[in-house]
Order: structure tokens, then sequence, then C-alpha cells
């Protein structure tokens, strides 16, 4: 299981902050939030800016769009080399043609995996929402980890990913259900000690990518 930091950023100072404490934690991955203030309570840094920030570092991108005009940010995002961006299932209204390889759907919390299974097909990746979108901090809803069982039940081969409300103990919930991936942000990231923290994760997870880096230093956190 892979542990990606997720960054969601009000303005672009805090962004490129973000930005450093991840190359500091030595991943090669990373996930950034775009709200736009209409689909969420919240507005980030425009995708413009973003652009300006990451062509300075390697990291492979995750995009993960809480926004209503799906169509609109995902023009924005074409001269971004991206991995994959996640659009939500909930936003895509009566237009649901969105699929691409690089296209995964997110999901929120109210949405119950039999509202989907009908478009599971068009998409290799399944992002899980455990927290309400849009803010970090959110409170875990852990309920919402049994989603992962019941793709899988639904025969679903692609990634599926849990985001939201991690910390040290909510990750030990999502252990149990093997999630390919978790996205990690402000318990992360707004740590004074983010190294550490990270250490700590890649503990709890028997499966790291990161476990034989040369980030992973200290055996007694």
């Amino acid at each position: 299981m892979k542990i990606v930091p997720a960054i969601l950023a009000n303005d672009i100072d805090q962004f490129n902050k973000y930005l450093i404490k991840c190359e500091d934690l030595g991943v090669d991955e990373i996930q950034i939030d775009i709200c736009d203030g209409r689909f969420v309570d919240n507005k980030t840094v425009s995708i413009n800016k973003i652009k300006q920030s990451v062509i300075k570092y390697n990291f492979k991108l995750q995009f993960h769009l809480m926004v209503e005009s799906v169509p609109k940010y995902l023009a924005e995002l074409e001269e971004i080399k991206t991995k994959i961006i996640y659009i939500h299932f909930e936003a895509l209204k009566n237009n649901r043609n969105f699929v691409g390889k690089n296209i995964g759907l997110a999901v929120n919390p109210e949405t119950q995996i039999e509202s989907i299974k009908n478009f599971l097909p068009n998409f290799t990746s399944v992002l899980i929402m455990t927290v309400e979108p849009g803010f970090y901090g959110g409170k875990f809803l852990v309920e919402n980890l049994e989603k992962i069982d019941g793709l899988r039940k639904l025969g679903f081969k692609g990634k599926i990913g849990i985001d939201g409300g991690i910390d040290n103990e909510s990750l030990k919930k999502v252990i149990r259900h093997k999630p390919d991936f978790v996205c990690s942000g402000s318990y992360l990231l707004n740590s004074e000690k983010p190294i550490e923290v990270w250490e700590k994760y890649q503990k709890l997870n028997p499966k790291s990518e990161y476990r034989n880096t040369k980030q992973y230093l200290n055996p007694n956190i």
C-alpha cells in the first residue's frame, strides 16, 4: 500500500511550502486538491499558479477535482503531465462521459457503491472519501472503509484509494481493508515534524513502498 501526501492550499505561498515538505519526505508522488468554491465551500490556488510551481519538481501528480465544471478544469490540466485526475461522481450530473486512461472516480461519503456500479467499467481507479471533501482536518468517517470491500465484491479490478482524516490511528483501520493507496493531508503536512509522522506511517504500513528509502531513518519512532 502506498501513502501519498495530499496538498490542499488556498494560496501559492502555502502551496510552495507544502511542495518543499513533500520533497523533504523523499516521496515520488503527491496528490493536489483543487476546490472551486462551489462544489465545496472552499477555493484553492489556481491551476495556472500550480503549473508554474510543480514544473520545478519530479513528482508524479494526482489531481483531485472538487469542482462543478469538470470540463473546464480538465482543459486547464492539459498542459500539466498528470498520472491521474480524480473527478467526483456527484459533480458529473447528466454528463458522465469523462473517461480516459488517466481519469479516476472520486466518491463522497454519502454516495453508496451501488450508485456507481454501472460506471465502474469506465474507470481504472476509485478514490473513496473518508471525510466530507473540501477542507483539511475533517472527521474520519470509518464506515466508508466498507466501500473497499464493496467494490471488490462487485468485481472492480482497478486501483482503490482512501482520502481524508488519516492519522496514526485511522491508518491502522485503513490498512486492515488493504486499499492500494492512502492520501494524507493535514496530519502529515501541517505537523511540526512531518518526517517523524511519515516514518511512523511507514512502520504501521507493512507493505510500504518507502520502507527501504533513506527517509526511513528512526526505528524508535
